[in-house]
């Protein structure tokens, strides 16, 4: 009986990182630690100087509860499923104005886009806005137009 136990003890540390193995090749190493994706920065107008850079940072929604803002979950109640929720950063030149109105066009790798219209303080730096999307975003380019 002795060796049997001894066997089986044995088998225990390798059961174990066989176990971890699985997790690990189901994606479960990012339980607790949600994970977020980036879009490439996108400049507008294309050709320097940029007024603006774009900067997406979107994770799953079931991921996304850890770092989501309260805000968010209030966002694009017509959706019918908000599946990801998304960070817009937006870098700019300075403005002299008390607000500023933007135009954030985000396109999905089915060829579609969607256009948001915001308002965020002329003085903050960067801009910033939580979004709800359907799909995962490919890029984001913003327009700025002064007040």
């Amino acid at each position: 009986m002795s060796g049997a136990r001894g066997r089986r003890a044995r088998q225990g540390p390798a059961r174990l990182a066989s176990i971890f193995a699985l997790l690990l090749s189901l994606g479960c190493h990012e339980l607790g630690n949600p994970v977020t994706r980036e879009t490439p920065a996108t400049p507008y107008p294309s050709a320097a100087p940029h007024s603006t850079v774009t900067h997406v940072t979107y994770a799953h929604s079931r991921e996304a509860v850890a770092w989501r803002r309260p805000p968010a979950h209030a966002l694009d109640q017509a959706l019918p499923s908000a599946r990801y929720i998304a960070r817009i950063d937006v870098e700019h030149a300075p403005v002299a104005v008390s607000r500023v109105r933007l135009a954030t066009t985000v396109a999905f790798a089915d060829g579609t886009t969607r256009t948001v219209e915001w308002i965020a303080p002329g003085a903050e730096s960067p801009w910033s806005l939580d979004l709800a999307l359907a799909a995962p975003p490919v890029r984001a380019m913003t327009r700025v137009a002064v007040h």
